[in-house]
Order: C-alpha cells, then sequence, then structure tokens
C-alpha cells in the first residue's frame, strides 16, 4: 500500500522464489574444519592468527587454558551451509581433567613453554590449512604416543616452517617454536611482563604486517 497525495495505491510485488538455508546449530572444532574444501583467504589466516594469539595472553592464567592451546579449544559457527564464520571463533574447554590421550600432555617437552609451542603449531595449521599430524613422516606416525607427542609436533613444526616462505606470517612462527628472543636459560612464563611484550613484538607484530600484505 502507498500513500501518495491523499490517493492510495496497491501494488503487488513479483514474487520470486527462493531458497531457504538452514545453517548447523552445532559448532564445529577448527580440528574438523582443518583440510575442508572451504579455503581461508590470507586476511582470515591473518586475523583468525592474530585473535588466538590475543586470546592466549588473556586467558592464559584462568580455567579456558587449564588444556591445550590447539585446534581443539577452538570452534566455529557457520554463516552459510558451506562456508565457516572463521573471523568469530570462540573457545571451548572442560575444567574437569580427563583421561590421558594423544595430545594431553605436556610434559618432558624440549621447549621452554608449552602453551606457546601449541600456538606456533596452531599457527602453522591456520597458514597451511592443515592438522600438523598431515605433515608426519610414517615413522614418526608409528612412534607417536601421548608421553612423547609434543616433541614430535616440535620436530614436524620446524620442518615445516624451514620450508616457508621468508614472510612475517612465518618469523611469527618460528618466534614461538624457537623462543630466540628470549634469553637462554630463564624460564619462559606468560605471567612475566617480559616474555608478554616479547610475544607481541615477535608474534603480534609480525602478524600485523603481513595482515597489511594481505588487505
Amino acid at each position: 500500500m502507498e500513500h501518495m497525495a491523499g490517493q492510495h495505491t496497491l501494488w503487488m510485488l513479483d514474487t520470486k522464489p527462493r531458497r531457504l538455508f538452514f545453517i548447523p546449530e552445532n559448532p564445529v572444532p577448527l580440528k574438523d574444519l582443518l583440510d575442508d574444501f572451504y579455503i581461508m583467504t590470507r586476511a582470515q589466516k591473518c586475523k583468525l592468527g592474530l585473535m588466538v594469539t590475543y586470546a592466549l595472553l588473556l586467558f592464559h592464567d584462568s580455567p579456558w587454558d587449564a588444556t591445550p592451546w590447539d585446534k581443539n579449544k577452538l570452534s566455529f559457527f557457520y554463516r552459510t551451509v558451506d562456508e565457516p564464520d572463521y573471523l568469530r571463533p570462540f573457545i571451548t574447554t572442560r575444567f574437569e581433567r580427563g583421561n590421558t590421550e594423544v595430545g594431553a600432555r605436556g610434559e618432558n617437552v624440549f621447549h621452554r613453554n608449552y602453551n606457546i609451542l601449541r600456538l606456533g603449531i596452531l599457527l602453522i595449521e591456520i597458514f597451511k590449512q592443515s592438522r600438523i599430524e598431515r605433515f608426519r613422516t610414517p615413522q614418526e606416525r608409528r612412534e607417536v604416543r601421548p608421553e612423547n607427542e609434543a616433541n614430535v609436533d616440535l620436530r614436524v613444526a620446524y620442518r615445516v616452517v624451514e620450508k616457508m616462505d621468508d614472510v612475517p606470517y612465518r618469523a611469527a612462527i618460528w618466534s614461538c617454536l624457537d623462543l630466540d628472543w628470549y634469553p637462554q636459560g630463564r624460564r619462559v612464563l606468560l605471567e612475566d611482563l617480559a616474555v608478554r611484550k616479547g610475544i607481541y613484538e615477535h608474534v603480534i607484530e609480525p602478524l600485523k604486517r603481513e595482515q597489511g600484505f594481505a588487505s
């Protein structure tokens, strides 16, 4: 109905059939989306990498960070029936301890901070959009156990990063794996202001530069 100059005109709209999309109600963890057919853009990868890095600094001393910081903790809803909303992740965790499984331990790791190591591996998985497990050799797949998986993944991560192009994103990942920006022989604790500043300078800043190139 349109009202103009005291006159009423009834218009009939040209209806067109439309398809309704039903978006799944249940969220999907990142581990199930890696190797998926929907490819993230370079800009999406940078933004997601920044989000998970900031989140580690924010939640490192809370119950939300009681389990390893990896693809099992990030989940997504879908924007459309076949497009995950990669820029709106949310964190999932369980506050109680469960049975030990592959990926659950951080003891005896040849790295000075297990969660920073997991962050570096997560950044590899986001950038490559593939699970770190896919880069293991057949021998590593046979040898992996709950007690040695972190060290296996560290070895695999070094191998993957060494083959990457020399770009800021690579520098951010390397800084998580090697921690060459922090004095040797000192414990690396996220409660330490110097460590947090180091992560900002050596991980977040390179990711921001990479994001600038991708924009």
